[in-house]
């Protein structure tokens, strides 16, 4: 289902895999999507309003992805550290490592610094605007319904 946790919505993210101009070339492919995929959810119109909880909280959440992405594509073309933080957080707590990777002389380290501290710091302070994943709602929809979720794995194609 589309709405679910990790669903199609719930489960869009962009990695930082490098900090280079192929990294950039990636980022750019993966912020483009990320972009499309917000922009498909807002045309969203066709589902019962007990899933309005969870279609906000998506949302905030791809939102937030696709502002990562574009943090980490700015320095991949730049080279210059992420300023702020998402949408009015906290700038203070991670203004340290944002200093750090600005004075970093080893690209590679900074960019993992990038991708490691600042990312998790930039998450921690977002987690309290994004806040969790309306589950009691969307078990409140699956009963309504009468819908029962089942996990099923995909078979391995390597075979």
């Amino acid at each position: 289902m589309k709405f679910a946790e990790i669903g199609y919505y719930g489960s869009y993210g962009i990695s930082l895999s490098g900090c280079d101009e192929s990294a950039a070339v990636r980022l750019a492919k993966q912020v483009e999507q990320g972009h499309r995929v917000i922009d498909e959810l807002d045309h969203e119109t066709e589902y019962p309003p007990e899933l309005e909880p969870i279609v906000g909280y998506l949302r905030r959440e791809l939102r937030f992805h696709v502002w990562l992405g574009e943090q980490y594509l700015q320095y991949a073309k730049t080279g210059v550290a992420p300023e702020s933080v998402y949408q009015n957080g906290d700038v203070e707590s991670c203004r340290s490592i944002t200093e750090s990777i600005r004075s970093e002389r080893n690209k590679r380290k900074a960019c993992q610094r990038l991708g490691y501290e600042w990312t998790e710091c930039a998450q921690r302070d977002a987690i309290h605007q994004l806040g969790d994943y309306p589950k009691k709602e969307w078990k409140m929809f699956l009963d309504a319904y009468g819908i029962k979720e089942q996990l099923v794995l995909s078979p391995d194609t390597d075979d």
